[in-house]
């Protein structure tokens, strides 16, 4: 009856009522492709389990590679109510935010990522980068000076270090 691991989860799915199972079924059709077969196999894992996290993450970034921001960024939102220290799920929330136009709300989620995880510099450099934009230059600055200490030959972050000191006179 189960030629292939696709028929097992399948049937697996159908008799068991599980959320893993559906869970394990969105993954393979994910990993082969099946791009709206594994939503929606993710959002019936979800009918059956509303607490899991590890789904909603699951389905935002495939929702995210499809382009579908709002609906990504709602199921980001899902997994940090749920799981608040998920933080690569928080940064990609703010990062979703930030495309929606959502600024503010989205320094918030970069600021949670930094208090969770201090030494994610690629974080630091998004919400410096943003806050720059916004005209916040003196904490722009602080951050990027933050990751030169971490990474004092990044080419990147010490010309974006000089744009900042440059637009405030230094």
């Amino acid at each position: 009856v189960w030629h292939d691991s696709e028929t097992l989860w399948r049937h697996s799915a159908a008799v068991s009522h599980s959320s893993q199972a559906h869970l394990n079924l969105a993954a393979l059709l994910e990993k082969q492709g099946k791009s709206n077969d594994a939503l929606t196999s993710y959002k019936k894992a979800l009918e059956l389990d509303a607490q899991r996290w590890d789904a909603h993450e699951k389905a935002a970034l495939l929702l995210q590679k499809q382009g579908k921001i709002r609906e990504a960024v709602d199921q980001f939102q899902r997994v940090v109510q749920i799981n608040p220290a998920a933080t690569d799920s928080r940064e990609n929330l703010a990062s979703g935010l930030v495309t929606l136009g959502e600024v503010g709300d989205a320094v918030q989620h970069f600021r949670k990522v930094l208090e969770l995880a201090p030494d994610r510099n690629e974080t630091r450099i998004k919400l410096a980068t943003i806050l720059a934009v916004e005209g916040e230059l003196a904490e722009a600055e602080q951050l990027f000076e933050q990751v030169v200490k971490a990474q004092p030959t990044d080419p990147k972050v010490l010309l974006k270090l000089g744009q900042v000191s440059a637009a405030q006179g230094n």
